[in-house]
């Protein structure tokens, strides 16, 4: 029997909080959106690329799988688009404003292939625009406070709506912003989305507390409950690989925890950080993920996702 293990490859020191990961499909570059600037690291963990803001923090990064482009998202609502080089010697970069005013964005969520960006918004309101910064469309119901999530080829952006006034999850279409079926109600406060690949479901981490927090996996209609698992803190972040099989969850605890959403089990855990862990990322085959937290981006091989096992699930 195999004992699922996630083997630390490298770690990467970057000054200030965290806010988002990314890796490229390779796992050899993993780039780092934090309060000091953003930054590009090697599969040595040398860093080749840093891009500093003294006014904002950068709050989403996304790379695309090649690793050879990257966008990133900074609090004062502009998009810059990078080129990266092979060596990353020099890096190019345009600039785009979203027209979003700093303080009404509450959370944003980037495609893996850098294509389309969602922001959710402390006002009533939910934006899809494309990686240029125009707007494809604007969804304004009468709820507040809006947490955002997008499938990988934006067929469907999740949003949930955090407590103004209710705590509620909607499926929007990725093309007109409408909402598709029903909506999921919930007493508790939804800090995390994960939307699997091909109709697979969705992923939601609730809280209703520090000893009140959950994982809820829910059809793609978001109609029927499929399965749920108690969690000791609160879900910080979750990210799933290209076949919607393991799910990467970071948690408040300061833990790493892979879950196997074949089997519907937790396989295991990595940590504890120092901190919480603030965001956490996985690449396509599940063979790489990275967590990060108090000041470190910490890389990892998962073993249970060898190629054989893959092919042998496709």
């Amino acid at each position: 029997m195999t004992i699922p293990t996630l083997v630390p490859t490298y770690s990467v020191r970057v000054a200030g909080g965290i806010h988002s990961i990314a890796l490229a499909a390779d796992g050899r570059r993993v780039a780092v959106a934090a309060d000091s600037g953003l930054f590009v690291h090697d599969h040595h963990g040398q860093r080749k690329f840093a891009f500093y803001r003294e006014e904002f923090p950068f709050g989403a990064v996304a790379m695309a799988p090649s690793g050879e482009s990257l966008l990133a998202l900074a609090q004062e609502g502009y998009l810059y688009s990078f080129a990266l080089s092979h060596d990353l010697s020099a890096v190019p970069y345009e600039t785009l404003h979203l027209f979003a005013a700093p303080k009404d964005l509450r959370s944003l969520s980037i495609t893996p292939d850098a294509r389309w960006i969602a922001l959710g918004h402390v006002s009533d309101r939910v934006t899809l625009v494309d990686c240029e910064g125009k707007p494809l469309w604007s969804w304004q119901p009468q709820f507040r406070d809006w947490h955002v999530a997008l499938a990988g080829n934006c067929e469907c952006v999740l949003a949930a709506s955090m407590g103004s006034p209710v705590n509620a999850i909607y499926a929007l279409d990725g093309q007109t912003g409408t909402p598709i079926g029903s909506f999921f109600r919930t007493s508790q406060r939804v800090t995390a989305l994960v939307l699997l690949p091909g109709g697979a479901g969705v992923v939601a981490a609730l809280s209703g507390g520090e000893a009140d927090n959950s994982l809820f996996m829910l059809s793609s209609d978001l109609r029927e409950r499929q399965w749920a698992y108690g969690m000791p803190c609160i879900v910080t972040d979750m990210a799933s690989d290209e076949a919607g099989r393991y799910l990467a969850v970071g948690g408040s605890d300061g833990l790493l925890y892979l879950f196997d959403l074949q089997i519907r089990q937790m396989l295991v855990q990595y940590g504890p950080l120092t901190g919480p862990a603030t965001a956490v990322a996985i690449v396509p085959s599940a063979q790489q993920l990275a967590v990060a937290g108090a000041g470190y981006v910490h890389l990892l091989r998962n073993e249970l996702a060898v190629p054989d096992q893959l092919a042998e699930k496709a």
